[in-house]
């Protein structure tokens, strides 16, 4: 289940999520290197006019661009403007920003990944699990609200050739990728209506995450099989 979830956001439009854990897992891999809707940032470092516009020439940042974007390193995700992560935390939550008077909407999901390799038991008794994001997004509850999910990378094993590639047949990620991006004009959230009841615990944004997540996770087997081919594909496990 955790692998599939690490392939949410290739699906789901505006999916925002963090995944932490140890190093060797192929956290960065599956968004550097298998399909050519994802974009990784390298270091975490951004500008405004690069992640969504240039205000002087009008030009569409990179979640206007792709499907997925992805800070590697999440420690250091910064922005050479102040207000550059109020930013971020508002496209997270409207999929909508602005340029002056023009709001500007995209659909590209934005991703974190990072290492993490603490003793999880320990480090929830001392703190909380996004203690590597930087402060103004660790200490930010409304900032955990924009996050629709969050990938406990230390259960997945280190990536071993000899256990976790095949020597049969299988899919090119060009196709799995291709795969991903037709399914994102299509929502699933309607198949859940009327079986699943969250009671009254939930916020909005809560079960927005909810809806998304399971949408896809738990999609029609027709619509599903796109992203169970991942691991069918080369039997990698990105893990």
């Amino acid at each position: 289940m955790g692998l599939l979830l690490r392939m949410v956001a290739f699906v789901e439009r505006n999916f925002n999520m963090v995944e932490l854990g140890p190093r060797g897992t192929g956290k960065s891999h599956l968004f550097q290197q298998i399909s050519p809707y994802s974009h990784l940032i390298s270091g975490g470092k951004a500008t405004v006019a690069k992640m969504f516009v240039n205000n002087a020439s009008g030009q569409r940042g990179l979640v206007c661009q792709y499907d997925v974007v992805c800070f590697d390193e999440v420690y250091g995700v910064s922005f050479d403007q102040k207000d550059g992560v109020n930013i971020m935390k508002g496209y997270m939550a409207s999929g909508e920003f602005s340029r002056g008077k023009e709001s500007i909407r995209a659909d590209g999901g934005i991703v974190m990944v990072g290492n993490f390799d603490v003793d999880i038991e320990q480090q929830q008794r001392v703190g909380h699990l996004l203690s590597p994001l930087p402060p103004e997004m660790r200490d930010d509850t409304a900032f955990h609200d924009r996050l629709h999910a969050f990938v406990p990378g230390w259960d997945f094993p280190k990536v071993n050739p000899n256990e976790h590639l095949t020597d049969h047949f299988g899919l090119v990620s060009d196709f799995l990728s291709e795969c991903w991006n037709k399914l994102r004009p299509s929502s699933r959230v309607s198949t859940l209506q009327g079986r699943v009841h969250f009671g009254g615990a939930l916020s909005g944004r809560d079960i927005e995450a909810v809806n998304k997540t399971i949408s896809v996770i738990y999609a029609p087997k027709a619509k599903m099989g796109a992203i169970a081919s991942a691991q069918q594909t080369l039997r990698v496990l990105f893990s």
